[in-house]
């Protein structure tokens, strides 16, 4: 059997390498059989507890080293990240085991680091309680990148939207586990029955208080995703948050709708759900291997009223003018309201890309308005929680489009409101934007 420990290193150095977003690299080691579900577990804590508290372990790092972090050997520093989250933050292994294992390790990597190594360590050891941080007061934007490892210009940007103190708990909730929510395949199985499957195979299962078909899944001896259940498309993995943007639009049985940004499906396929099987769906994406991802998922979970089209939504089509009753736009965005699934958007995005997404996504809503049939619904959501891409995308939109306007609704029981956000800190589903169009 390998060891954990350096799986996760091993893959803490290929995201670095790679700057590929770390739920991929992880869905890779779940096909790996030479770990136990519960090292895997225990690899996947490593990685994401590592890349969440990234800022914050190398200011401690730091403070506690006499080398420039530029200067470490990026396995010894990425061995020391894994050690010090180890220590600060789980209780399960010992000290030092972590730092034991750490030096171990190191000898392997870089023998003559191995002392340096278990210097640090054992300090972050010793001072654990009482660990350095920014001065709270001298520099309040400073003192939360830090503590919550979260680039200084998302900080900013939600204090001036949100206020510090919402803020603060919005960062604390970004670096927590989610939860894992299904979404129950009414078109395969009452909600009911697989309930009871779920209990009789070990599984913890709570009700969502938002949606009835959403599930909260807490793993027994092995994950959701090994089950017959899943494999049989009897439920699919989903951010009850997601599924709550499918919910809103509520598409009719007899309605032609239209999805323009659809992969991997999660959305298409609950309106698919709504709609009994029954209407019509066109599906799109501009990418060919992500309308595949739709179609398998249409496919196991049993829907046949999702055709699916690998279509650029920048380009205006003119025999899809007025035809739809219901339009979905689920816009590219930065992602920074999955941040508790990607932590590492917390420092590739950049203050230009949320500028660059907004021009996107008003292309997008401005051709894809033209689709929608006189009195149809248009729901534009995103998972972002940053206004310029969200209702100062809609605002803009509605400037130069006085056919529309937008629908209130007194959604999950918010006030009679124009658009809705949701938070991890709020109602505990990732960040989302959501708001609907009518056409007049």
């Amino acid at each position: 059997m390998h060891n954990p420990r350096k799986q996760a290193l091993f893959i803490l150095e290929t995201f670095d390498e790679t700057k590929g977003y770390s739920n991929l690299l992880l869905n890779k080691l779940n096909n790996n059989q030479d770990y136990s579900y519960q090292d895997k577990r225990f690899i996947s804590n490593l990685v994401y507890g590592v890349i969440e508290n990234r800022l914050l372990l190398d200011y401690i790092i730091r403070k506690y080293s006499s080398i420039r972090l530029k200067k470490i050997h990026n396995s010894v520093l990425n061995n020391l990240r894994i050690g010090a989250y180890q220590i600060i933050f789980l209780d399960r292994v010992p000290d030092s085991a972590a730092v034991n294992e750490a030096v171990k390790i190191t000898k392997k990597i870089n023998f003559r680091s191995s002392g340096f190594v278990n210097a640090i360590l054992r300090q972050i050891s010793i001072n654990k309680n009482n660990l350095p941080l920014p001065n709270r007061n001298e520099d309040i934007i400073n003192y939360f990148s830090i503590k919550y490892s979260h680039s200084k210009w998302l900080v900013k940007n939600w204090i001036e939207d949100y206020g510090e103190e919402f803020t603060e708990k919005l960062l604390e909730s970004n670096n927590k586990k989610p939860d894992i929510s299904v979404r129950v395949n009414t078109i395969k199985i009452s909600k009911n029955k697989l309930v009871k499957k779920l209990i009789s195979k070990g599984f913890m299962v709570k009700e969502s208080e938002y949606l009835d078909e959403a599930l909260i899944i807490s793993s027994g001896t092995k994950s959701i995703i090994d089950s017959d259940e899943f494999k049989n498309g009897e439920f699919i993995v989903q951010d009850v948050g997601s599924m709550l943007i499918a919910k809103l639009l509520n598409p009719l049985e007899s309605d032609i709708v239209l999805d323009v940004c659809s992969a991997p499906g999660g959305k298409t396929t609950f309106l698919g759900q709504i709609m009994n099987n029954k209407g019509s769906i066109i599906a799109r994406d501009i990418y060919g291997h992500k309308i595949d991802l739709i179609r398998k998922n249409c496919e196991k979970l049993g829907l046949t009223n999702v055709k699916t089209e690998s279509v650029d939504g920048r380009i205006f089509r003119k025999e899809d003018a007025n035809k739809f009753d219901k339009i979905l736009l689920d816009a590219p965005c930065s992602g920074i309201g999955i941040i508790r699934r990607k932590p590492e958007i917390k420092y590739l995005k950049t203050e230009k890309d949320i500028i660059d997404l907004s021009k996107l996504q008003s292309e997008l809503l401005d051709t894809n308005s033209k689709y929608l049939k006189k009195g149809g619904t248009l729901m534009y959501s995103t998972c972002s929680i940053d206004k310029k891409e969200n209702e100062m995308v809609i605002k803009n939109f509605l400037e130069n489009h006085n056919d529309f306007e937008l629908i209130s609704t007194n959604y999950l029981n918010k006030g009679n409101k124009e658009w809705i956000y949701l938070f991890p800190n709020v109602e505990e589903t990732d960040g989302f934007f959501m708001c609907m169009l009518k056409k007049l």
